[in-house]
Protein backbone atom coordinates (compact mmCIF):
# COMPACT_ATOMS: atom_id res chain seq x y z
CA UNK A 1 0.00 0.00 0.00
CA UNK A 2 1.39 3.39 -0.99
CA UNK A 3 1.16 6.21 1.50
CA UNK A 4 1.03 9.93 0.90
CA UNK A 5 2.58 11.18 4.17
CA UNK A 6 2.12 14.89 4.87
CA UNK A 7 3.64 16.78 7.79
CA UNK A 8 1.16 18.55 10.03
CA UNK A 9 1.92 22.24 10.59
CA UNK A 10 2.52 21.77 14.34
CA UNK A 11 5.36 19.30 13.80
CA UNK A 12 8.30 20.44 15.91
CA UNK A 13 6.13 22.61 18.18
CA UNK A 14 5.74 22.54 21.91
CA UNK A 15 2.32 21.13 22.70
CA UNK A 16 0.11 20.90 25.77
CA UNK A 17 -1.95 17.89 24.73
CA UNK A 18 -2.33 15.11 22.20
CA UNK A 19 -5.53 13.13 22.56
CA UNK A 20 -7.52 10.56 20.66
CA UNK A 21 -11.13 9.67 21.42
CA UNK A 22 -13.76 7.62 19.70
CA UNK A 23 -15.76 4.45 19.55
CA UNK A 24 -13.34 2.05 17.88
CA UNK A 25 -14.60 2.62 14.34
CA UNK A 26 -14.27 6.40 14.23
CA UNK A 27 -12.16 8.73 16.33
CA UNK A 28 -11.02 12.31 16.68
CA UNK A 29 -7.36 13.30 17.14
CA UNK A 30 -6.78 16.62 18.88
CA UNK A 31 -3.45 18.45 19.22
CA UNK A 32 -3.22 21.62 21.31
CA UNK A 33 -0.04 23.66 20.96
CA UNK A 34 1.36 26.00 23.61
CA UNK A 35 -0.23 28.81 21.57
CA UNK A 36 -3.97 28.69 22.39
CA UNK A 37 -4.85 29.69 18.81
CA UNK A 38 -2.83 26.90 17.19
CA UNK A 39 -4.52 23.52 17.42
CA UNK A 40 -5.36 20.67 15.11
CA UNK A 41 -8.38 18.40 15.03
CA UNK A 42 -8.94 15.63 12.50
CA UNK A 43 -11.22 12.64 12.10
CA UNK A 44 -9.99 9.09 11.58
CA UNK A 45 -11.88 6.02 10.37
CA UNK A 46 -10.68 2.50 11.25
CA UNK A 47 -7.79 4.39 12.85
CA UNK A 48 -4.19 3.30 12.62
CA UNK A 49 -2.41 5.84 14.82
CA UNK A 50 1.15 5.16 15.90
CA UNK A 51 2.53 7.29 18.74
CA UNK A 52 6.19 7.00 19.71
CA UNK A 53 6.91 8.34 23.19
CA UNK A 54 10.31 9.47 24.50
CA UNK A 55 10.77 10.65 28.05
CA UNK A 56 8.47 11.16 31.01
CA UNK A 57 5.09 11.35 29.21
CA UNK A 58 1.87 10.08 30.74
CA UNK A 59 -1.33 8.71 29.26
CA UNK A 60 -4.69 9.29 30.90
CA UNK A 61 -7.98 7.76 29.78
CA UNK A 62 -11.28 9.65 29.71
CA UNK A 63 -14.81 9.00 28.48
CA UNK A 64 -17.73 10.90 27.02
CA UNK A 65 -20.87 8.98 27.87
CA UNK A 66 -21.32 5.27 27.23
CA UNK A 67 -19.79 5.01 23.77
CA UNK A 68 -16.66 7.16 23.61
CA UNK A 69 -13.30 6.32 25.17
CA UNK A 70 -10.24 8.50 24.85
CA UNK A 71 -6.59 8.72 25.76
CA UNK A 72 -4.78 11.98 26.41
CA UNK A 73 -0.98 12.31 26.51
CA UNK A 74 0.73 14.96 28.64
CA UNK A 75 4.03 15.72 30.35
CA UNK A 76 4.53 17.69 33.55
CA UNK A 77 7.65 19.35 32.13
CA UNK A 78 6.18 19.94 28.67
CA UNK A 79 6.52 18.03 25.41
CA UNK A 80 7.45 18.57 21.80
CA UNK A 81 5.59 17.08 18.85
CA UNK A 82 8.74 15.80 17.16
CA UNK A 83 6.88 14.04 14.32
CA UNK A 84 3.31 14.57 13.14
CA UNK A 85 2.25 13.08 9.82
CA UNK A 86 -0.99 11.94 8.25
CA UNK A 87 -1.50 9.73 5.24
CA UNK A 88 -3.34 12.30 3.14
CA UNK A 89 -5.90 10.48 0.96
CA UNK A 90 -5.70 12.91 -1.97
CA UNK A 91 -2.56 12.86 -4.12
CA UNK A 92 -3.34 16.34 -5.46
CA UNK A 93 -0.60 18.65 -4.08
CA UNK A 94 -2.89 21.66 -4.49
CA UNK A 95 -5.43 20.03 -2.17
CA UNK A 96 -2.86 19.79 0.61
CA UNK A 97 -1.78 23.40 -0.01
CA UNK A 98 -5.42 24.51 0.30
CA UNK A 99 -5.65 22.57 3.59
CA UNK A 100 -2.54 24.34 4.93
CA UNK A 101 -4.06 27.66 3.88
CA UNK A 102 -7.16 26.89 5.97
CA UNK A 103 -4.89 26.16 8.97
CA UNK A 104 -3.14 29.53 8.51
CA UNK A 105 -6.59 31.18 8.46
CA UNK A 106 -7.16 29.77 11.95
CA UNK A 107 -9.24 26.68 11.18
CA UNK A 108 -8.28 23.76 13.43
CA UNK A 109 -10.29 21.26 11.33
CA UNK A 110 -8.39 22.18 8.19
CA UNK A 111 -7.66 18.79 6.58
CA UNK A 112 -11.05 18.25 4.94
CA UNK A 113 -10.70 14.45 4.65
CA UNK A 114 -11.12 11.50 6.97
CA UNK A 115 -7.68 10.10 7.79
CA UNK A 116 -6.94 6.38 8.08
CA UNK A 117 -3.23 6.41 9.05
CA UNK A 118 -1.22 8.83 11.18
CA UNK A 119 2.07 8.74 13.06
CA UNK A 120 3.31 10.96 15.86
CA UNK A 121 6.35 11.21 18.09
CA UNK A 122 6.20 12.93 21.47
CA UNK A 123 9.37 13.97 23.30
CA UNK A 124 9.36 15.21 26.90
CA UNK A 125 11.38 18.39 27.44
Amino acid sequence: MLHNWKKLPLEGSLIQELSMSGNGKDCIVFIQSENPKKRILFEMRDPSLTIEINGNIFAKSFSHGDTVLGVSYYASSGMRLEQAEVDYPDDDAEGWERSLGRFEEGRHDFIGYTIFHARMKLVAI
